[in-house]
């Protein structure tokens, strides 16, 4: 398995969406595009992420991919290929040419111990929370899927993440950074961040494959079920989106079960929902 890295130059003045659009041509060009690349790839599966940061320079909006080829390829004649594509597609729809040195990057990596890490987070989209303390004890392979993923980690240098922008302006409310928000949501409104393949997700993945309903009934182990609301009342607190955050809120600032449950019943009583509220049956397992 071979981690490729493709970046591409910006600038201030260039949008998310119009970068996302170059980004989208040069991938193309650099997976199936060019000559070249489709004989390097011919046998070669691949899963792609795309992964967006925002910083002095604007957004920047890259290519994370892992590459499952056979034992023993070379990585640098298919990066090199692959980058060569990337980056003429870009000049052609007038962004400057990328940097060869940091424009792309290729490893292998080594999966003697990690490699059903990986695996569970293509079959089921698992990931888990790293510290940037802890960064440097992580595996390769947890890092190719945090990678993937775009979790648990913080963006390099000055950058930021879209969702560390959204977190920085509930906790300052910076009228920049509101528009930063709504320009992702604008720009990454129905493009696809993970991409595989032709047939690459069932010959890799399978039988092994969640379904959504299976994804939704699965546990991550944590939280206690606190109170039980009436389905009569459900339509009223659903139609009110600041009314749902606050009784998450709620849960999420009580020290216990029992005190979330006073709380919560206090401010349904406030919005007139005096009686939504049930305590949990003995025997009820957790949530």
């Amino acid at each position: 398995m071979l981690l490729l890295t493709l970046t591409m130059r910006h600038n201030r003045e260039q949008a998310l969406g119009e970068l996302w659009d170059a980004l989208g041509e040069a991938w193309r060009a650099a997976s199936s595009g060019a000559r070249s690349v489709r004989e390097l790839l011919r046998s070669i599966d691949w899963v792609r992420r795309v992964e967006a940061t925002h910083g002095e320079n604007g957004w920047h909006v890259h290519v994370h991919a892992l590459l499952f080829v056979e034992a023993g390829t070379d990585p640098e004649p298919l990066g090199d290929a692959m980058f060569e594509a990337w980056g003429r597609r870009l000049v052609s729809l007038g962004l400057d040419a990328p940097l060869a040195g940091p424009g792309m990057q290729i490893k292998r990596l080594d999966l003697t111990n990690a490699s059903g890490e990986v695996a569970e987070y293509l079959a089921k989209g698992h990931y888990e929370e790293v510290r940037p303390a802890r960064l440097e004890e992580v595996r390769p392979a947890r890092l190719a899927a945090l990678e993937l993923a775009s979790a648990g980690k913080l963006a390099r240098g000055q950058n930021r993440t879209p969702m560390q922008v959204l977190g920085d302006f509930v906790a300052n409310g910076e009228a920049t950074d509101a528009e930063l928000w709504r320009e992702w949501e604008a720009g990454s409104k129905g493009r696809r961040a993970l991409t595989w393949s032709r047939g690459a997700r069932d010959r890799l993945v399978g039988e092994d494959e969640l379904t959504d309903e299976e994804l939704a009934q699965d546990s991550d182990g944590g939280g206690d079920l606190v109170a039980l609301i009436d389905a009569r009342a459900w339509p009223a607190i659903a139609s009110r989106p600041q009314l749902m955050a606050r009784l998450l809120t709620v849960v999420e600032t009580s020290d216990e079960a029992a005190d979330a449950f006073e709380r919560l019943d206090r401010l349904l009583c406030a919005v007139s929902l005096s009686g939504a509220l049930y305590r949990p049956p003995e025997g009820l397992p957790e949530w």
